[in-house]
């Protein structure tokens, strides 16, 4: 018996699925090293808004309590904790420093503090979270609201 082939083959050559698998190869290379970026910089983000949390808590307890609340820096343990109990922490890979109104540098010393008023003021300050790709944000506390904020360069 004889079998006839037809002329119109339907289905792929192995050149086709090759070049195929070489495009997404490609596409993959060039994709996964943004998509860690992005995890990274979401993480930092994170970390940004918690630390803003965590201050304007400080201000609430201020406010609430009508005391004053002090928020301390540890740049050792990478730490901030107010004197109302609260404290949170930094992770390793983003840095800290602290920098006054007038935009001196507290890196010298192994502590500063920032404190809350029961009127709703702060002692004013910025706060410096880098990374290790020279991307940064700063966090700032207003003093006349009390409110902190932060901006920020972290590449997508």
């Amino acid at each position: 018996m004889k079998r006839k082939y037809s002329k119109n083959r339907s289905g792929f050559t192995l050149l086709e699925v090759i070049i195929v698998l070489v495009i997404m190869g490609i596409v993959t290379a060039v994709g996964v090293p943004k998509l860690f970026t992005g995890i990274d910089s979401a993480k930092s983000r994170s970390v940004l808004s918690e630390t803003v949390v965590f201050l304007r808590k400080a201000r609430m307890d201020a406010l609430a309590n009508s005391a004053t609340v002090k928020v301390t820096v540890n740049f050792e343990s990478r730490t901030f904790s107010s004197s109302s109990g609260d404290e949170f922490e930094i992770p390793e890979e983003l840095g800290i420093s602290l920098r006054s109104e007038k935009d001196y540098l507290f890196a010298e010393a192994e502590e500063s503090a920032f404190t809350f008023f029961p009127n709703g003021m702060a002692s004013a300050g910025k706060i410096i979270v880098s990374r290790g790709d020279a991307s940064y944000a700063i966090i700032f506390l207003d003093p006349l609201s009390g409110l902190a904020n932060y901006t920020m360069n972290f590449e997508d």
